[in-house]
């Protein structure tokens, strides 16, 4: 999880170090976070690191990653994308943007039963990443399919094609 305050270089470095897991950004609500995270969408596209010396010149190591960016703002984002890339069709090419309505029907349990929920996960130290990789391992085929269908469906639903 990201910040408001965090820069840029950092979040690619730690792209670098974290590959293909998703990152996510803190609530963006000021002109200038949304223009930051606009301006890191086209970096983040890129799939690596900038390129840089070490103090002895010599090239250090470039992160890669494959990877998604995920926030969350009230305003659109699409708007500033077209506004910076001046009207391209490059940052539309990099955005997904959903609205999320509010729930109708909050669902059964009261909000001091969520918050301990929530409150938990900051003690829980258990090993789903171990028993995800299990599910994984032992279900290779069946995940492999679901992603497979899921690429077709979104292919299809987005009009995908290679440029």
């Amino acid at each position: 999880m990201q910040t408001l305050n965090d820069t840029a270089n950092s979040v690619l470095n730690k792209l670098g170090l974290i590959t293909n897991l998703p990152l996510y950004w803190d609530e963006l609500k000021t002109d200038s976070d949304i223009e930051g995270f606009v301006r890191l969408a086209f970096q983040l596209t890129q799939g690596k690191e900038k390129s840089r010396l070490s103090h002895d010149s010599k090239l250090k190591e470039v992160g890669v990653w494959q990877t998604m960016l995920v926030s969350a703002a009230n305003d659109s984002l699409r708007d500033s994308m077209d506004r910076i890339a001046k009207a391209t069709t490059a940052g539309g090419y990099r955005l997904f943007e959903y609205v999320v309505t509010p729930a109708a029907n909050p669902g059964p349990h009261s909000q001091g039963y969520v918050s301990r929920l929530l409150g938990d996960l900051s003690d829980n130290y258990g090993a789903a990443g171990l028993e995800y990789a299990k599910f994984l391992g032992s279900n290779f085929d069946r995940v492999a399919k679901g992603v497979a269908e899921i690429q077709d469906q979104l292919t299809d639903e987005l009009a995908m094609h290679q440029m």
